[in-house]
């Protein structure tokens, strides 16, 4: 993940990013685990594992998709267990109410070929399903098994390098829920426990 090592003292990249974070008031112990996570493993130097943990919440009809990585499967699984079930939320499968899909990023910002209609016109021919342009960016959506080779070549037409590229779960267009203030207010209190927990990295919500 950075170049020259989990060595601040090695890696001026790193230490710029150690530096800024502490001046946030990030604890030591979150930063470490942060560098170690970037080099794919925990802070004790054990390999981290892949874990993706489908749940709901049937009070408010809510189901999600948690994505981990772990040092410890069954210490994540029971820590995200509890926290669901404290708030009437449980394990349980939900995968079937979502697609995988890749996300690539383009920003405006890093110059290139930018106007919507060439962006619109190369990314169709590079092989997206579906593009958004922005003002300042442009979102390409793929197949999961598409998203490097449309962002290789959306790149070379465009003159960018991507933002971000990433595989996500989004919501089927029939699985959609709204939500009451009183539900939101619960969804929260979920999300904010589940971040507690620093295996957590991303949570997928049917919400819309």
């Amino acid at each position: 993940m950075y170049d020259g090592g989990r060595d601040p003292n090695l890696n001026p990249r790193l230490s710029l990013l150690v530096s800024n974070a502490k001046k946030m008031g990030f604890p030591k112990a979150s930063i470490e685990a942060a560098i170690a996570r970037g080099q794919g493993v925990s802070p004790s130097g054990a390999a981290l594992e892949q874990l993706t943990i489908d749940f709901m919440v049937p009070d408010i009809n809510v189901a999600g998709l948690i994505e981990c990585e772990t040092d410890s499967k069954a210490r994540t699984m029971q820590h995200v267990r509890d926290t669901l079930k404290h708030f009437g939320g449980t394990t349980t499968a939900a995968a079937y109410m979502f697609d995988r899909r890749g996300k690539i990023v383009f920003s405006k910002e890093d110059g290139g070929k930018w106007d919507e209609e060439h962006v619109l016109d190369k990314a169709i021919e590079s092989g997206a399903e579906d593009v958004i342009v922005e003002d300042e960016d442009a979102v390409i959506f793929t197949g999961p098994n598409e998203i490097a080779a449309v962002a290789e070549s959306l790149s070379a037409h465009l003159g960018l390098k991507p933002e971000s590229q990433e595989l996500i779960w989004e919501p089927k267009k029939d699985m959609g829920v709204s939500l009451a203030a009183e539900a939101t207010v619960l969804l929260q209190k979920i999300l904010d426990g589940l971040q507690d927990d620093s295996t957590v990295q991303e949570v997928y919500l049917n919400t819309v």
